[in-house]
């Protein structure tokens, strides 16, 4: 009595010290004041790191488990109208953002333009609603004031 669950591209905070996720990766070419180029034709439903944690966890509470699920945001944008989104949010220069083809990146992995899932299964088996784009990264913003990262650096 199992789950497969498909998450989409999150975004939220993580460990400055580990990878970077495409909101994080805006915040710090913004703060640095550096021009990014961002793809325009790749589109996706970016999720919110705690609508994935609160939607995976509504899903193992289900006492008949649905064999796939896929959890994803409840808005479609394209990469760059996310970076746009991220600096606005966060008050940064969007203006430091330029959109591209993904063939502007000619050594990029190869992917499909379009990795939008479909999330009327999880809206209806789960009675949710992810946050849209300007939704979750208010509450990124917000969540900011309370986070205090500790590194093995600092425990030593």
């Amino acid at each position: 009595n199992a789950s497969t669950i498909r998450l989409m591209t999150m975004y939220g905070w993580g460990n400055p010290e580990g990878q970077k996720n495409s909101a994080m990766w805006v915040i710090e070419m913004m703060k640095q004041k550096k021009e990014i180029k961002v793809v325009n034709d790749v589109f996706n439903n970016f999720l919110w790191v705690y609508d994935a944690a609160r939607f995976i966890w509504k899903v193992i509470e289900l006492k008949e488990k649905p064999s796939l699920i896929q959890i994803a945001g409840g808005e479609t944008a394209n990469r760059y109208e996310f970076a746009k989104k991220v600096a606005t949010i966060f008050e940064f220069d969007s203006g430091l953002i330029s959109p591209v083809p993904k063939s502007y990146f000619e050594d990029e992995a190869p992917r499909p333009l379009n990795t939008i899932y479909n999330i009327s299964k999880l809206k209806k088996l789960l009675n949710v609603e992810p946050a849209k784009l300007a939704e979750g990264l208010s509450e990124m913003k917000n969540v900011l004031q309370n986070v205090t990262w500790k590194t093995l650096k600092n425990e030593k």
